[in-house]
Order: C-alpha cells, then structure tokens, then sequence
C-alpha cells in the first residue's frame, strides 16, 4: 500500500517532489494545495489524477505524510496542525526564521511524537558521498559530530527566483 502525501506549496520545490513521488510506487499524492493559481495548474498537469485541495487544511486530509514546500511562516502552523493530525511532516529549508523560532518548532514537533524529516538535498551530492565513504573507511579517524555550511555565490539562485520570498528579510 502506498503512503498518500499531501503536498503544499507549489513551487519548484513542490513540484520536483510531486515529480519524484508520481515515479516511486511507494508513494502517491493524494492532494496538493498552493494559494498560485499557476502553480496549482502546473502541477495538476503533472499529476492529474491527484485532488485539488481548496486549502492546505484541506490538503491534509487522508494523508499519511505531508510534505511542505512554502515558506517558513505558513509552514510552521501546517506543521503542526498536521502533527496534531497524527501525520508524518516532510519539511523543506529554512524552518524558521530564525534558530529560536527553527528550534521552537523541532521541539513541538518531537512532542506531538510524529515522524518528522528535513529535506537536505546536498546529501545525495558528491562530497557527502566522499564524507561517509571516508568516515567509514576510518580515514576520517574518530568522528564525535559533523557541522555543514552550504554558502552560494547568489541567492536565491537563479532556479530559485520565481519563490520571491526568497529574497525577503522576513522568510529567505
């Protein structure tokens, strides 16, 4: 049996993982919401057979995970309304504005006793790979813990220009 994903935001985010979850059997996107019009119309053509939502609430529904690809303030509220629903959360990067806020939500979700995850993209990329392979091998001696900084030359990237809030002081 599938696990059904409510999917909300839209973006490009969004969508890629629509685009992964309609080609892995594992998975099925039950619905998906974002308040672009165009965006919910690029993704219905990409998964027609997935519900519409009128809402994120909405969304939710008999999802037994929900990914969230919208920005850090609405998506801090769908968190945890779907923790409270018992769901397993998917989240995208940044999850807060700030560490106090990122913090706040990780304990909130620890306490609600969901499956919860970050998405982190770089950890399919090369240099992760040369990481673990090193730290397996013993190259890397004895690790006690790993910090990652990812820096870019621009941002939001050039991918990432139609997500504006991006770019905002507030939520990028």
């Amino acid at each position: 049996m599938a696990i059904k994903v409510a999917i909300i935001g839209l973006g490009i985010m969004g969508r890629r993982m629509l685009e992964h979850m309609n080609l892995h059997a594992a998975f099925q996107p039950s619905a998906f919401w974002d308040p672009d019009p165009a965006a919910c119309s690029a993704a219905k053509q990409m998964s027609p057979d997935t519900r519409l939502a009128s809402s994120a609430d909405d969304a939710l529904g008999d999802a037994d995970l929900v990914y969230l690809a919208c920005p850090p303030r609405p998506r801090k509220q769908i968190a945890l309304t779907a923790a409270g629903a018992g769901k397993a959360v998917f989240l995208e990067k940044p999850l807060g504005i700030d560490g106090a806020e990122s913090t706040a939500l990780v304990t909130a979700l620890e306490s609600a006793g969901v499956p919860a995850a970050i998405n982190f993209t770089q950890a399919a990329g090369a240099a992760l790979g040369d990481i673990s392979r090193d730290a397996l091998d013993g190259t890397l001696g004895n690790l006690v813990g790993a910090e990652i900084i990812v820096t870019y030359s621009a941002w939001p990237r050039g991918w990432q220009m139609a997500a504006d809030w991006l770019g905002l002081r507030d939520e990028g």
